[in-house]
């Protein structure tokens, strides 16, 4: 399910103490980004992807950190799904640029996703669900 504004608004506040980012938000636009992100989101195991490129989009949401924003809300999401991606940091700010400049699609998105983020076992409905769906999109033979 994806999160609500006041979620992650009041979320924001420990973002704000623990890494000294700047503390302007704009509901709108966070509203907006997850409206997107629950209009891309096919099923429950898109949604890491679709908040992250979402929030990618809209850097306007948390203009004081908008990257670390759209990383911390994805992962902190897919693990909530059982999921845990992994990535460095650079490489997840990067992909954000890359969102943020019109050259990565959300199918580009989905796929980066897919390609690291492991399944946890706590979750077996959620990992049948993203196994069915990674292997039909051919993302199983790009780890092999």
């Amino acid at each position: 399910m994806i999160p609500t504004v006041a979620r992650l608004v009041s979320g924001y506040d420990f973002v704000v103490r623990r890494f000294g980012v700047a503390p302007d938000v704009s509901v709108p636009d966070i509203q907006a980004a997850l409206d997107h992100a629950d209009e891309l989101a096919e099923v429950e195991a898109d949604e890491p992807a679709a908040l992250f490129f979402a929030f990618a989009k809209t850097p306007k949401a948390f203009p004081g950190a908008w990257r670390l924003m759209a990383r911390l809300i994805s992962t902190h999401h897919a693990q909530k799904l059982g999921r845990a991606l992994h990535a460095d940091a650079a490489a997840v700010d990067a992909l954000c640029t890359k969102i943020a400049h019109g050259e990565a699609t959300f199918a580009d998105v989905r796929k980066w996703f897919g390609c690291r983020s492991w399944i946890a076992v706590t979750q077996p409905r959620v990992a049948a669900e993203v196994l069915r769906r990674e292997c039909a999109l051919g993302w199983a033979e790009q780890r092999a």
